[in-house]
């Protein structure tokens, strides 16, 4: 696994590398370099990629990483509860993701910030060095406590248990940074909360405040020097106003001083917040930029697959997200139209041709009428030689009626563009073509048809059996259709086609006939 290409949709820009190396050096020293080089490999991705301090790893990774973790340590086939030891390993992780070994440089860019406070205060910046899934903000009740609330970018998804325990013990450990002890958590809502389960994560945190000890010691070193020079009047015998006067002058000075230094400290805040932003902004910038580089490249060779034809928008974005989706979606029932096109007499045709000059004829015919499947909404779904299978799916909320209609509509275009294309054949001296058009429609299974070897996204069921058998019942530049898809068709089949006859005919592999109606177009195509 190491030797061959990660897999693109597991580096999607989710979660830095800068907090998962950490992570697996911790584990390393828990549980032991060589289970975690396998969790690794089960995982997807190699160690020298997660361990990079500037690349990004996807949810999908995450999941993939959590299942081989519990399988090797616990010897678990799916993810336990929340509250199963294993993710400890996510809050252990977490603290110790704090010390100046496991954050580098951002240690003292941290530190700088002056206190706890402060950095809680930071932290939906800070969370954003690490994590893109999920949003977080932070409501100061007072300077030594804070309200925390998590909630992932997706509202309709909840906060998973590593992500929970994980935030969990790095907020008990920030205090550390500054040589403080532990934070104390309350956990006022919780996705797990068994009786009023939320899909946010709220916190309040509590912590001892550097700067009420400052502050008292500032008190104290400024309310002794008044004693001593109060006791230095005393001798000079202005004992009452002299104390007084001291301890006064003393208070009054401290406040002051006290408002000049929170003032300074919210400015250099606000400047370390801005140069906090800055810093993450150019160092994962380009990192996003070629990842949606790299999306619009996918979507493009997506787009040029029958797959995205087949699929509602909303599916090909998540297989976008998650491109082994392609591979593994199995089977989805649809009520869908099939056509088939055919050319008549090409095979005697080709005899009289070389090969050459076949190729560039199929090209000519093709190019006038690939146009008719674009207009309709239907998919190339393979082709035959000469002979064409299209497919046409409901969209979104679209009637059985409306997918019909878009199959005629799209087979008498066809039978239009062979007129023309016959038109170009004639200026070039060659001979005319005629096509012939079968569509039948009903229940279908489509999916991903095949082998781990050899594979592709197609349809099966009876309805393509009929519309190939039914092609081969038509007229020259005519159509074929199951009396049921025309009948359909709104105002008694309204189109612009001639309905010429309705007849019941033998197919292959039917054991009953089938009603059909054959239509011939209506602007010139030559019967």
């Amino acid at each position: 696994m190491a030797d061959a290409e990660p897999e693109v949709f597991l580096k999607a820009p989710h979660f830095s590398t800068k907090g998962i190396g950490a992570f697996i050096r911790f584990l390393d020293n828990r549980e032991g370099a060589s289970v975690i080089d396998g969790a690794l490999e089960d995982a997807g991705l190699p160690r020298d990629y997660v361990m990079a301090e500037d690349l990004w790893v996807s949810s999908e990774w995450q999941l993939r990483f959590q299942r081989a973790l519990a399988g090797r340590l616990y010897q678990l086939a799916e993810l336990p509860e929340h509250d199963h030891p294993f993710w400890q390993l996510w809050r252990e992780g977490g603290q110790s993701s704090l010390s100046r070994e496991a954050v580098g440089p951002l240690f003292d860019v941290v530190r700088t910030l002056g206190s706890p406070g402060l950095a809680y205060r930071q932290m939906p910046t800070l969370m954003s060095l690490y994590n893109r899934t999920a949003q977080l903000s932070t409501e100061s009740i007072s300077s030594s406590t804070h309200r925390i609330t998590l909630s992932h970018v997706d509202a309709t998804q909840s906060i998973d248990a590593a992500l929970y325990w994980n935030l969990l013990g790095t907020l008990e450990r920030l205090p550390m940074i500054w040589g403080l002890p532990d934070a104390q958590i309350d956990v006022e809502e919780s996705p797990f909360d068994p009786k009023q389960g939320s899909q946010r994560l709220v916190l309040k945190v509590r912590h001892t405040n550097p700067e009420s000890i400052r502050w008292g010691l500032r008190m104290m070193g400024t309310l002794v020097g008044g004693v001593l020079g109060a006791l230095a009047a005393t001798m000079a015998h202005q004992v009452l106003v002299t104390v007084l006067g001291a301890c006064l002058g003393s208070l009054a000075v401290l406040w002051f001083m006290e408002i000049r230094w929170r003032a300074r400290a919210e400015l250099e805040l606000a400047e370390e917040g801005r140069q906090l932003e800055s810093l993450i902004a150019a160092q994962d910038g380009r990192y996003q930029e070629l990842w949606e580089e790299e999306r619009k490249l996918r979507r493009s060779l997506l787009a040029s697959q029958k797959l995205s034809g087949y699929l509602p928008a909303d599916l090909v974005d998540e297989i976008l997200e998650n491109p082994e989706m392609e591979t593994t979606l199995g089977g989805r029932r649809t009520d869908a139209a099939v056509l088939f096109a055919d050319l008549v007499g090409f095979t005697p045709r080709t005899e009289r041709r070389s090969p050459e000059d076949v190729v560039d004829e199929l090209n000519l015919y093709f190019s006038y009428i690939d146009p008719a499947f674009h207009n309709n909404r239907g998919v190339i779904d393979k082709r035959m030689g000469d002979g064409v299978m299209a497919v046409f799916v409901p969209e979104r909320d679209e009637t059985p009626e409306s997918v019909r209609l878009r199959a005629v509509l799209c087979g008498l275009e066809i039978l239009r563009a062979v007129s023309a294309c016959n038109r170009t054949l004639e200026a070039r001296g060659g001979e005319p073509l005629a096509a012939r058009v079968g569509i039948a429609a009903g229940p279908l299974v489509q999916g991903t048809m095949g082998s781990s070897v050899k594979f592709e996204y197609t349809v099966i069921g009876d309805v393509v059996n009929t519309a190939a058998r039914l092609e081969g019942q038509a007229s020259a530049n005519h159509i074929v259709v199951s009396a049921d898809v025309f009948d359909c068709l709104s105002d008694g089949g309204a189109i612009p086609g001639l309905p010429v006859d309705r007849r019941l005919v033998r197919v292959k592999g039917k054991a009953e006939p089938i009603e059909v109606v054959e239509i011939l177009p209506l602007d010139g195509v030559p019967a």
